[in-house]
């Protein structure tokens, strides 16, 4: 459940994010691509960092700086978005802490269940894809009838909901 909320809150966001960035320029060019490439080269770090962060800190506080972190720059991203210098850095941290989250489920999920490790790496895929599919539909659903603006807050709210779970639970 937890994977699937932490997914859910950043795909609600992400699946959209073209909507977001929609008539923002760089150089007088769609800001879009940037944004995306940029993203992508935090997310090749973010795969490296989650690795080296879960050895030296622990699955859990790891989890919880990963998705604090992303809680916090969904709203900034929405609110800076017509600033490209301001965006397009905060959509490279973006990329470095979603890549981050994922692996320290996972290595939490893989102790407890040495016997079962495949079938629960198995489940939480599925929960990372219901994740997305259902970012998608939610945030489908929130643009067409609240608007835009209701995806940075509907992100935080799923965010920090995930967030109290793995302070309570993990």
């Amino acid at each position: 459940s937890i994977t699937f909320v932490a997914v859910l809150s950043e795909f609600t966001l992400y699946t959209y994010i073209s909507v977001v960035l929609d008539g923002i320029e760089l150089f007088l060019r769609p800001i879009l691509p940037v944004f995306l490439f940029t993203f992508g080269a935090g997310a090749l770090i973010g795969n490296v960092l989650v690795g080296i962060a879960t050895d030296r800190l622990g699955s859990r506080r790891t989890l919880l700086a990963a998705l604090a972190l992303q809680t916090l720059l969904v709203p900034t991203i929405f609110l800076v978005r017509a600033w490209p210098q301001i965006v397009v850095p905060a959509g490279f941290a973006w990329g470095i802490v979603s890549y981050m989250y994922l692996v320290p489920i996972q290595h939490k999920l893989l102790e407890p269940s040495k016997s079962a490790g495949q079938m629960t790496m198995a489940l939480n895929s599925s929960a990372i894809y219901l994740g997305i599919a259902c970012g998608g539909a939610l945030g489908g659903i929130a643009l067409a009838t609240a608007g835009v603006t209701s995806l940075p807050i509907l992100s935080v709210i799923l965010g920090v909901f995930v967030l109290s779970v793995i302070w309570r639970r993990f």
